[in-house]
Parts: C-alpha cells; structure tokens; sequence
C-alpha cells in the first residue's frame, strides 16, 4: 500500500511534464545516485542474481519505451487505466502457472475488482486500435516484469542487494536510451524537467522499493493488487491536488479499487 500512494504521489508529480522520456531520465538518473552507495555497500550483483537483474532491466526499459509509445497513440487518460487494469489479473495467472502459486477465492475476488474498477475509468470511446493494442502489451509487460522482479528479489541474499542494484542499473539504462533518443536536446530536457523529475526520482525510489521488498514477502498477485490501488490514490490526488473534475463514474470506480483493496487484506 505504500508503493501504491508514493506511485500515485510520482504520476501526480509529472503530470505537467511536456517529455515524458526526459522526466523518466531525470527519475532514472535520482534513483542510481540514491542507490549507488547501498548497492556498492552490499558488495557486486550476485552470480544467481545477475540473470534476474538483466532479465528484470530489459523488461523495464521495453516497458517503458511501449508506454510512451501508448500515450502517443491514444489519451493517457484511456490508455493509463486499461494498463494497469490488465497487470493484476495477468500476474495472478502467470504466478498461478509459472511459480505455483494459488490465491484463496476472495483474494482473487479482490483482485478482480480492483482491475474492474481501474478499466472502467478507460472504458470509453475515443481509444484507437493501436492505443489499445499499445495499452494491453503495456498491462502485459508490466505483469512480465513484476514476475521476474519477484524471481530476483527472492533469489538474493537480502532485498537490499538486489533493490539496490536494480536501481543503478536501470538509472543507468534508460540514461543511455534518452542521451541517443533526444542527442543534442538532452541537457536541454534534463534541465527543464529536472525539479519534477528529482521529485518524483525520490518518490519512485520509496514506492518501487517498496513494492520489491513486498515481492519478497507475499504472494505476487496480491502486491500487483494491492500496488494498482494507486489508481484510486490517484484519483484523490487529481480532485485535491491537481483541481481535476472528478465525476460519478471515478467515485464508483474509485471506490470498487478501494473495497477490492479492503478484501485482498481480510482474506490475509
């Protein structure tokens, strides 16, 4: 749950940002400066670690390169929850096929309501086919990669050492992929976006590290459930904060994420 409020704080934090590839840099770069010292205290990656870290990082960086690819095709606000919406049901049944793991009936009752009630909010008309295509390999990909993140995270020898070196790593990644992508506008965008970025860099640092270390420790349908509640924070955040227009529709959908929210944690 606190991934999923420092998830929503980060959307709301670059929520004004005009290049989403330069505030994802700016976020990489925060994370592996606050990192690289834990990283370097736990020692170098693992042998048993390496290809989960590899494998985790490549999974990330397509993802976000299909998300910004989604959000060109359609609006974020359609292709945002149709994401998300789709990863906790298709992590549940990839954990159920590949790692074994069953879900008691009302926390998979949980997890189908928060993903009901996170796809409705895109559920409208106005999303292109390539949106929607975009969309869904977004929801996939991020399943792919909460998969493989718990796989590492289990593997190591303490959350830390891998938390750590995920970061640096992926920092380090999608820096390289913005200095080629944008070349010579890239201290440019950096500057522009970097107290936005460093912001929510920070917030994301709290809230994805939370959400390993949550892989470690539970089943990982259940956190990808529990972590998509941020849809429903978010939801609060652009009525409060960001003095959106919140109508009936998000309140049910708001409030269906939250009771799923409320069922996942009894049924523990």
């Amino acid at each position: 749950m606190g991934a999923a409020v420092a998830t929503a704080v980060a959307h709301g934090l670059v929520k004004a940002g005009s290049d989403r590839l330069a505030l994802r840099a700016i976020i990489g770069i925060t994370a592996l400066a606050v990192m690289l010292g834990p990283a370097l205290a736990t020692g170098p990656p693992e042998p048993v670690i390496v290809p989960w870290l590899l494998g985790s990082i490549a999974l990330h960086l397509v993802y976000q390169l299909v998300l910004v690819r989604s959000y060109a095709l359609t609006d974020f606000s359609l292709a945002f929850p149709v994401a998300r919406g789709i990863a906790p049901v298709a992590t549940s049944l990839a954990a159920l096929l590949l790692l074994g793991e069953r879900l008691a009936a009302p926390a998979a009752l949980g997890i189908a309501a928060i993903s009901l009630g996170i796809g409705s909010l895109g559920w409208r008309s106005g999303m292109t086919v390539q949106g929607l295509v975009a969309a869904i390999a977004t929801g996939l990909l991020t399943a792919a990669y909460t998969l493989v993140d718990a796989g590492g995270v289990r593997a190591a020898h303490s959350a830390v050492h891998f938390i750590a070196w995920f970061f640096v790593l992926e920092g380090a990644g999608i820096l390289l992929i913005f200095a080629a992508v944008r070349r010579g506008q890239a201290f440019a965008l950096a500057t522009a976006h970097a107290k936005g970025g460093i912001a929510a860099g920070l917030v994301s640092v709290a809230g994805f590290g939370a959400a390993l270390w949550a892989l470690r420790l539970a089943p990982v349908g259940i956190v990808a459930g529990l972590r998509e509640t941020s849809v429903a924070i978010g939801v609060v955040i652009a009525a409060l904060w960001l003095g959106e227009t919140v109508g009936p529709r998000k309140i049910v959908a708001a409030t269906l994420i939250t009771l799923g929210a409320i069922v996942i944690v009894m049924s523990q």
